[in-house]
């Protein structure tokens, strides 16, 4: 961002201001990339793991219905492990990268901050240089 404030230092400041807005903005999307990917995977998988909590409860009830009044505990275990595990799957995944994804959110927050402090110090020194004085 400095670098193109540098190269089109003739401009008017406002013109200035701007174009490093710009390239501030291109930089900013470069390092959000590739979060959406992470936000979806954060998102969905508590859903997958949701998913597999009510297949399992489904077959849970399914071989409660199946026994009847002759139903065990045994015979519906194995739909509820099913049910836990997979919520527990889901949770397992979903919460570190929740906690990834806010980290590099706050981190891009941080760094967009800052390159709007730099740009404005910038151009005040590139107008104090050229002796237009402070904006």
């Amino acid at each position: 961002m400095l670098k193109v404030g540098i190269e089109r230092r003739s401009s008017t400041p406002e013109r200035l201001e701007k174009i490093m807005e710009q390239a501030g903005n291109t930089q900013v999307q470069r390092l959000e990339k590739r979060l959406g990917g992470l936000a979806s995977i954060t998102s969905i998988e508590p859903l997958m793991g949701f998913l597999g909590t009510i297949t399992g409860l489904i077959k849970a009830f399914m071989s409660w219905e199946g026994a009847g009044a002759n139903v065990t505990v045994s015979l519906l275990a194995l739909g509820i492990y099913e049910a836990m595990i997979t919520t527990a799957a889901g949770l397992s995944v979903a919460i570190p990268y929740y906690l990834c994804y806010n980290y590099f959110i706050s981190r891009i927050k941080y760094i967009s901050t800052e390159m709007n402090e730099y740009s404005t110090q910038f151009i005040d020194i590139l107008m104090e240089a050229k002796g237009e004085g402070s904006r």
